[in-house]
């Protein structure tokens, strides 16, 4: 009797279970992976998707045979959600959106406001939450989207790549999935910044696949600036330097190159490579008014000694360390000086505030940004240097030696 129940219940769940019922075969899709969002003058929602060809991706060797390794279709509606319907009209396919890795905003459109096109890419279910923002600055979307890479065949991939390498190897970009941006958008004590993307070149010719076969490529996809954001608002950039200052204070460096003048020769520098850093963000309140302290720890190394100078010896390295954190606490301090002309505390000493005081975050939390731009921030630096490379002595002084 046990078993027939048994039995009985298994069937049960058998038809309760109904497998891959939504499941769509890959010849049936175009797999999307990349996605450029602008506004047309109408006032209409521009998407742009960078479609993967898999004819040319079975080839071999990237540039070979007639066909690029993506295809970049645009279509424009009222909402997103439209104009990705209304692409079928011209893509033999059903867009596919799961393996998209960037996703490209048009800097006008950021400075309008992104709420509605982060609405849509979180609700539809497709997409996945691992993929990266950045903003088109000086060009469309579009135009980033269509300019091809040899290293990677597909665009897309590479510029989620190298992403993640310039923040960790040299810091002037920041990766930011939609969880982060969201929770930055709508946080207590904290604005968003998201990268940008410059087209250096010719976007023109740099879509044309005859260009991967020439060695100096006529386009080239730059990531060195950040948007800076007010809510959802972009208000404005922060330069390459300022970019690393921001992203030295919010712990986002791994590694990354510091050069500073010789102690013996101020037109020469020495190029400091940082290993491992650490910082920590501090905000104070004193009599109701707020005040902020970075606090950055860094282990380094010589990497590249122009001048004649003995750095075997302590008082040398002590210099060298000395002049190292001055110059990283000098970009922290500029990146500060940015935001606070732009009254956008991106680095999140009003979200510290609320975490570790949230009943004197009550007090100022109406006026934060007020307050931020006024406020006074310290930034305390200490670098060690652990290493000098391979040899000791500079080149430079081996030779005036001999």
């Amino acid at each position: 009797m046990k078993k027939k129940r048994m039995m009985i219940l298994l069937l049960i769940l058998l038809v309760m279970l109904s497998g891959c019922w939504n499941r769509r075969e890959l010849n049936e899709l175009a797999i999307s992976h990349a996605m450029g969002i602008e506004k047309t003058e109408a006032g209409e929602f521009r998407v742009t998707v960078q479609v993967i060809n898999p004819s040319a991706i079975a080839m071999q060797e990237p540039g070979t045979g007639t066909y690029t390794p993506v295809v970049v279709y645009s279509e424009t509606g009222m909402t997103m959600f439209e104009a990705l319907r209304r692409l079928t009209m011209t893509v033999p396919r059903k867009i596919y959106e799961s393996y998209t890795q960037v996703v490209v905003i048009d800097e006008e459109l950021a400075k309008e406001g992104i709420i509605e096109a982060l609405d849509f890419l979180v609700r539809d279910h497709e997409f996945r939450t691992d993929f990266y923002f950045l903003i088109a600055r000086n060009a469309r979307p579009s135009d980033v989207l269509e300019v091809l890479t040899v290293i990677d065949k597909l665009p897309a991939n590479e510029m989620h790549q190298s992403l993640r390498a310039s923040q960790s190897s040299w810091g002037a970009s920041k990766t930011i999935e939609i969880d982060q941006l969201l929770t930055e958008l709508a946080g207590k004590g904290i604005e968003a910044a998201i990268t940008g993307v410059i087209i250096e070149g010719d976007p023109d010719v740099g879509g044309e696949l005859e260009a991967l076969e020439e060695s100096e490529l006529p386009a080239l996809l730059s990531f060195k600036q950040m948007a800076v954001f007010s809510r959802d608002r972009l208000i404005g950039w922060l330069n390459e330097r300022e970019s690393i200052g921001l992203n030295y204070a919010q712990n986002n460096i791994t590694s990354t190159i510091v050069n500073v003048a010789c102690p013996t020769a101020e037109d020469s520098f020495i190029g400091v490579e940082l290993l491992r850093t650490k910082a920590k963000l501090r905000t104070e309140m004193n009599n109701g008014n707020p005040s902020g302290t970075v606090t950055i720890k860094a282990e380094a190394q010589l990497g590249n000694v122009q001048c004649s100078i003995d750095t075997a010896t302590g008082h040398s390295l002590a210099e060298i360390e000395k002049r190292t954190s001055e110059q990283i606490a000098t970009e922290v301090e500029q990146s500060i000086a940015k935001a606070q002309e732009l009254k956008a505390d991106v680095f999140g000493f009003g979200k510290e505030l609320y975490q570790q005081r949230p009943k004197e975050w009550k007090s100022v939390e109406s006026d934060w940004n007020e307050r931020f731009a006024t406020m006074d921030v310290e930034v305390d630096v200490e670098v060690t240097l652990i290493g000098t490379g391979n040899t000791n002595q500079s080149v430079k002084k081996l030779m005036e030696e001999e």
